[in-house]
């Protein structure tokens, strides 16, 4: 039967809708610091750090939260890579440019694999780059869709190209450490060719920094991360569970509550590793963990929900003949263009996080009889 006018129109009009809210928080986000300030100002922090450890100083020296290169020291090879242009507007544009490149490599990966209409594909891809949190990622010039860029390499590359794989994973854990959660994925996968292949390019890299920044570095990161542990920040901009519960008035135990909050998380990726080795498709695993690598730290901003992207899009693609997946997914992704700003400031996009992470983890198993033709497609 054919389609009548108003649901031919229907997915234009949530893209008009969906682009204007995520301009709106982009703009508002823009004018809470003085233009052009706030243009690729993250990565202004991370080429300071870099100008610091190659002149003898300390990477580490700055250590305030929100202003200051907390990554590991390999995570700074990436930003030396781009150190040739020679202004820090320059390398931000490139960083900007290479960002909706992988974010369109992802959205055609899934296509391949999932054999999608071009429509559908369309639709992941206009929801991505218009996606508040990936506009924001764009204007500051945060390394968020590097790490991001990894996990999808290590999702559609698992199987074909272990080494591949490993490499993906081992950028991820490099510029963000908490895709560590991954290594339960894939022991629930039995790859462990994946696995001796993250390790080997985990040292790779580790070799790699050693050799061009020094020893010292990974003594001070220590101190850092354990500073970075034990903060529970909860001002106004902080987007972690404790600052959101914090901003409604729950305040006491709040190290107690992310204790907590850690360990359900660590349970429920536990549980869907569980769930794979009983015989569940690896997808559900995959969603469950990368949400619970997104909403567990204690440190976390608004940009950080670009982590979205990833799980969301395989849900759609995978469950593709689901319109409440597909629903409940755009849904989702419109709350958070409009959560931080007019809504709740970031809490119901939390409780949209874990409900999604309950949803995966009940849904019944689905035939993967055509996933698994999509993905000779790509072997």
């Amino acid at each position: 039967m054919p389609k009548s006018g108003w649901m031919r129109a229907l997915p234009v009009v949530f893209l008009v809708a969906y682009l204007a809210a995520g301009i709106y928080t982009l703009v508002r986000q823009v004018l809470a610091l003085p233009f052009p300030l706030s243009l690729f100002m993250d990565y202004g922090f991370y080429s300071d750090a870099l100008a610091r450890v190659l002149s003898g100083a300390d990477m580490y020296a700055v250590r305030r939260i929100g202003s200051a290169f907390l990554y590991p020291p390999p995570a700074l090879l990436f930003v030396d890579l781009l150190n040739f242009l020679p202004d820090g507007i320059a390398r931000g544009a490139l960083l900007a440019a290479l960002d909706v490149l992988m974010a369109t490599t992802l959205v055609y990966w899934l296509g391949r694999r999932y054999s999608l209409q071009p429509e559908r594909s369309a639709l992941l891809l206009a929801v991505s780059l218009a996606f508040a949190p990936f506009l924001v990622t764009l204007q500051l010039g945060q390394v968020n869709m590097l790490t991001q860029f990894g996990l999808g390499i290590l999702f559609v590359f698992a199987l074909s190209v272990p080494w591949l794989a490993g490499l993906g994973l081992a950028l991820a854990i490099v510029t963000k450490l908490t895709p560590l959660y991954f290594m339960a994925y894939l022991l629930a996968t039995k790859n462990f060719k994946v696995l001796l292949w993250t390790v080997l390019a985990l040292a790779g890299f580790v070799l790699l920094a050693l050799a061009r920044y020094g020893l010292q570095p990974f003594f001070t990161y220590v101190e850092v991360f354990r500073g970075m542990t034990a903060v529970l920040p909860v001002g106004e901009n902080g987007q972690s569970l404790l600052a959101r519960l914090f901003a409604v008035g729950v305040s006491p135990n709040l190290g107690i509550i992310q204790f907590g909050l850690v360990l359900y998380l660590v349970l429920a990726t536990l549980l869907s590793a569980y769930q794979t080795l009983r015989g569940k498709q690896p997808e559900a695993a995959f969603i469950v963990t990368m949400l619970a690598m997104l909403l567990s730290p204690n440190i976390l901003w608004y940009h950080h929900y670009v982590f979205f992207i990833l799980p969301l899009l395989i849900w759609m693609a995978w469950r593709q003949n689901s319109r409440a997946v597909t629903f409940w997914c755009l849904a989702g992704m419109f709350l958070i263009q409009l959560d931080y700003f007019l809504l709740s400031g970031g809490l119901l996009i939390h409780i949209f996080g874990h409900l999604s992470i309950l949803v995966v983890l009940t849904q019944p198993a689905v035939s993967i009889k055509s996933q698994n033709l999509a993905l000779l497609n790509l072997q």
